[in-house]
């Protein structure tokens, strides 16, 4: 999913103010990314968090101010919905099909792109955001009402429309 590529723009992170970042998920490649970040001199700002259940997962989002997703493929990313709706600033890669116009992510305004597998152009972004109280903000608040159109309750009148459409056809 991209956890390296996390990694090494967190390495290249100028000195700026005190930022922590957590990993959630596990897998085979846990031990790997752990050596990973202590190589790259970032392992004492980075906690490995390992598997969060559905239930756990809205507690941990709401606890993060950004929330990144550099995945260098990933179609539809559900934890982006959730993170968003939870109050995190959202960065996700160009590989996702998470953004664009009228979608979730709208470069800017309701959260940030980054080109995927470049840790060059993460750390760009995340300085924007570390640097930028105001933009960071501005996401949090933007990102919150965006993911409303994406709801429960949007996808029934969603439903409710195309099932009108069909009878009226």
């Amino acid at each position: 999913k991209g956890a390296d590529v996390l990694l090494r723009a967190l390495a290249l992170l100028p000195d700026m103010p005190a930022w922590s970042a957590s990993v959630v998920g596990d897998g085979p490649l846990r031990s790997d990314l752990q050596e990973l970040a202590r190589d790259l001199g970032v392992a004492d700002r980075v906690t490995f968090h390992g598997f969060a259940n559905t239930s756990e997962l809205p507690k941990l989002l709401s606890e993060f101010d950004i929330m990144v997703v550099p995945s260098r493929m990933d179609m539809r990313v559900l934890v982006t919905i959730e993170a968003m709706a939870a109050g995190a600033a959202t960065v996700v890669s160009d590989a996702t099909a998470v953004w664009g116009p009228g979608d979730l992510i709208q470069e800017g305004v309701t959260g940030l792109v980054h080109a995927s597998d470049d840790p060059g152009d993460l750390a760009r972004q995340l300085s924007r955001l570390l640097g930028n109280r105001e933009l960071l903000t501005a996401l949090r608040r933007n990102g919150t009402e965006r993911v409303a159109d994406f709801g429960p309750e949007a996808f029934a009148r969603t439903m409710a429309s195309a099932a009108h459409g069909r009878r009226s056809a």
